[in-house]
């Protein structure tokens, strides 16, 4: 599958596994959104390791633990790129009790 050029949401790609996903994505062309939790400064120096790289990038934060917010980073990655996107998750979430 051809990616150059495409748009991919990497959960949790501001550290480890998420942001290897996220380098070797743009490695290969993609153009990403990259979600993080409460890593910022992580996922800074991941946008700017992209960025060097030549692809273009957005840092989205969201709780995903939170109702709608997953939703929410698709709704800003089509905003910013324009067009949809192929989602990775590279973390397990789990709702916390109580929670639906």
């Amino acid at each position: 599958m051809e990616i150059n050029g495409k748009v991919a949401v990497v959960t949790g790609g501001a550290v480890r596994l998420g942001k290897a996903l996220a380098l070797a994505l743009a490695e290969h062309g993609a153009r990403l959104a990259i979600h993080y939790g409460s890593s910022a400064s992580p996922a800074q120096e991941t946008v700017t390791e992209i960025k060097a790289m030549g692809s273009d990038v957005l840092a989205i934060q969201a709780d995903l633990s939170q109702s709608g917010e997953a939703l929410s980073i698709v709704e800003r990655a089509v905003a910013h790129f324009g067009q949809g996107a192929a989602i990775s998750a590279s973390r397990v979430y789990r709702a916390r009790s109580g929670s639906r």
